[in-house]
């Protein structure tokens, strides 16, 4: 039967059965609309007629918590490599900044590029007073390491700088707190191995380090392995004022013609997939999606991640869940990617969510997940709403997705 008669049917068969309900019920006839407007999770502004999120309103800590729980346990060989443990693990309704790190964004937002001094101004949060405990960095941190990092700080007296003061003292006794700390290292460089974990951070501010405020994120030690809530302030930073903001990749806007469940099979005019396959990926079986509509994508379709997986990933990294990730889009860029996620036949909905990864590519460069941390909704669409889609192009992938284990 055509897939287009049978969404008739089905579509058919819920509205009579439902009307008699209504009318047994109620004894009053309910006028449905034909297109309801777009639900979203997320603060909205329109492009080219379509809902696109406002990156200018939205911040980590507005997103919404994630769907699902999950982690990720590095091995040792990578734990060694790197010199710290990025494993990490998070649960249902879980904000994104409790789970995502500095490190996860180095290539898309590049939050190593901002300073606290820069965060206070974007966020109206006043970093100066944050304790030195609440600045995730500073416990990663030996007194070598934040001499290199802090513009200038081996040229103030000790005696200036509160913390390191009390650090030295806690550690060795007695010594002439005159002294620069470059003086100081370089007449007993073995203190440069001091840790600041060994100090009660709690009990000093940001504004007790000189240069402090300015010194640039990226410039401390294991800064990749910082979470965003670590860093006051960083989740109240909009979007949009990122050292690199989420753009547009595209400008292709279609409409959702028709929403099928995953029943559905062999789809071949995909828009989705993965940047390491393509976005034109066929699905054989499980083919849950929204069928579009609207000049150059008419009749294409945009596959369900809940129902389809593809190859993910990069490096090392790379073969964590298994290699695989939602099927989806990029339209806003690589830093996470949109999926459409729930998709009602009968109801004539899907929603759309975002999926992160995890990536390290500092000195050593070990690549990213794919991106399997989500859903975290964005939108709900509706038959007959616009939908923006990014770029779309005619490519075909020859291989099909993988049907997930509810497929």
């Amino acid at each position: 039967m055509n897939s287009k008669l049978r969404r008739l049917l089905v579509r058919l068969y819920f509205l009579t059965t439902g009307l008699g309900l209504s009318l047994l019920l109620s004894g009053t006839l309910l006028v449905m609309r034909s297109s309801a407007e777009v639900t979203s999770s997320i603060p909205t502004t329109n492009l080219n007629g379509a809902p696109v999120p406002d990156w200018g309103k939205i911040t980590f800590d507005s997103l919404p918590g994630i769907g699902s729980s999950g982690s990720f346990q590095a091995n040792s060989q990578i734990i060694e490599q790197l010199g710290y443990d990025p494993s990490r693990q998070w649960t249902q309704g879980q904000k994104p900044s409790r789970f995502l790190s500095l490190g996860d964004f180095q290539d898309t937002f590049k939050l190593q590029n901002f300073d606290l001094d820069q965060i206070a101004k974007v966020s109206g949060i006043d970093t100066l007073s944050a304790s030195l405990d609440q600045f995730g960095v500073m416990s990663r941190q030996t007194l070598d390491s934040l001499t290199k990092a802090v513009p200038n700080l081996g040229d103030f007296p000790i005696e200036q700088v509160l913390p390191i003061k009390d650090l030295i003292t806690q550690s060795v006794g007695s010594f002439d707190a005159t002294k620069t700390l470059n003086q100081l290292l370089a007449q007993s460089p073995q203190l440069g191995d001091i840790s600041l974990a060994n100090l009660d951070l709690s009990q000093y501010n940001v504004a007790d380090i000189p240069n402090l405020e300015i010194t640039q994120l990226g410039a401390f030690k294991d800064w990749q392995a910082v979470k965003i809530q670590d860093i006051p302030g960083l989740a109240k930073v909009p979007f949009n004022n990122f050292p690199d903001s989420p753009q547009t990749i595209g400008q292709t806007v279609g409409t959702v013609d028709v929403v099928f469940g995953a029943a559905e099979q062999k789809r071949d005019r995909s828009i989705s997939g993965s940047t390491n396959v393509g976005f034109g990926v066929p699905c054989d079986k499980g083919c849950g999606h929204i069928e579009l509509s609207g000049g150059t994508v008419l009749g294409r379709q945009w596959d369900s991640g809940k129902y389809q997986e593809v190859k993910g990933g990069q490096g090392v990294l790379g073969a964590v869940n298994g290699g695989k990730e939602p099927t989806g889009r990029h339209p806003f860029g690589e830093a996470f990617k949109v999926v459409i996620w729930d998709v009602s036949e009968t109801q004539g909905t899907a929603s759309m969510a975002m999926f992160f990864r995890i990536c390290s590519r500092g000195a050593v460069d070990l690549g990213c997940t794919p991106y399997f941390l989500g859903p975290v909704p964005l939108m709900t669409f509706h038959e007959g709403d616009p939908i923006f889609l990014g770029k779309v192009t005619n490519e075909k992938s020859s291989n099909p997705s993988t049907p997930t284990s509810i497929a």
